[in-house]
């Protein structure tokens, strides 16, 4: 797989440069990127740090849950280090990272660091999914047709089904999931893989799940997701706002984008979510109005105060640790 999946990667992140620069007017862009006021990025980077502080708190949450006794500053080290090799590096580095490399600092198994980093992602995904399905629903119906709402509405019924069954219904949920993987299908994707360990990361995810119940920190940690993205999404709202966008009433065309380029993210892309992440934001900002070259200094900004902090954590821990190169998966 890895012998076309960076080759795709690399193909795909040309094709949205190419459709980002095919409309832009350089002049324009130029001048919008420089009248955005220095105060604007400074608050957009506290936001940043902010929304990281609420991560990392989730994060210290969920690994406690299962039993340990982690401090916010143990914990704290390995999850930037990860967070900052994602940014960077492709195939998700920095998960793999921090599964191997800081397992006996975190105090877990490798299968239980996996959960908890899985559960991020459910969790995640369906704070972004419910931001983008209200942005959506703001839209002027005049720019889409009504088949963009109805899927809409359609994916955000399914999204809540699937989550309120993940949640409620966690044992029944493992044993479809189980049965899934032991299916002759399921081996033959999986065949690099000992169908152990997928047993073993799939009980230890829906154990961490039985675990937030049992300690009263599930709403909790559901509710710190939705935080920590309504936090960045503001962080997209003060660009905007330093750019004098239209972002339509409280600003919710600046969530909308935020949501949409997060969700892209999902894509294979170069390192960095280049590309993809700036077109989807693009597409997500002109839809309240904004023009096309005020939108891509929009999602160039974003993109910068959003990788650059995280781009420097890598660059420190690469120099620390020469052996990167060699974390398995990589």
């Amino acid at each position: 797989m890895k012998n076309y999946k960076q080759p795709l990667s690399i193909l795909i992140t040309f094709f949205f440069l190419y459709l980002i620069i095919n409309e832009l007017n350089w002049d324009l862009f130029k001048e919008s990127i420089l009248s955005i006021n220095i105060l604007y990025i400074l608050a957009a980077l506290s936001l940043v740090g902010l929304s990281f502080i609420v991560r990392m708190y989730r994060w210290n949450l969920m690994l406690n849950a299962q039993g340990r006794l982690i401090s916010l500053r143990e914990s704290s080290w390995p999850f930037i280090v990860g967070a900052g090799l994602n940014a960077v590096m492709p195939l998700r580095i920095g998960d793999v990272v921090r599964v191997v490399a800081f397992k006996d600092q975190l105090k877990s198994s490798s299968s239980e660091i996996m959960a908890v980093i899985l559960i991020e992602r459910v969790f995640d995904m369906f704070a972004l999914l419910v931001i983008f399905h209200i942005g959506l629903s703001n839209i002027s119906h005049t720019k889409l047709s009504s088949a963009y709402f109805l899927s809409a509405n359609l994916l955000l019924f399914v999204t809540v089904i699937l989550f309120l069954a993940l949640i409620l219904f966690q044992h029944r949920f493992r044993s479809f999931i189980l049965r899934i993987v032991d299916t002759k299908i399921a081996v033959l994707l999986t065949k690099k893989i000992k169908k152990e360990n997928i047993f073993l990361g799939i009980d230890s995810f829906f154990n961490t799940i039985d675990k937030l119940r049992a300690t009263g920190l599930l709403m909790k940690v559901i509710s710190l997701s939705f935080l920590t993205w309504f936090i960045e999404g503001g962080m997209f709202y003060v660009i905007g706002l330093g750019l004098a966008l239209t972002m339509g009433d409280f600003g919710v065309g600046a969530w909308f984008s935020f949501a949409l380029g997060s969700l892209s993210t999902v894509l294979p892309s170069a390192p960095g979510f280049i590309g993809t992440l700036d077109y989807f934001v693009i597409i997500g900002i002109t839809a309240y109005g904004a023009s096309w070259d005020g939108a891509a200094s929009f999602a160039v900004i974003a993109h910068i105060i959003m990788i650059a902090p995280l781009a420097l954590v890598a660059i420190i821990y690469m120099s620390m640790n020469k052996k990167i190169k060699k974390v398995p998966g990589s």
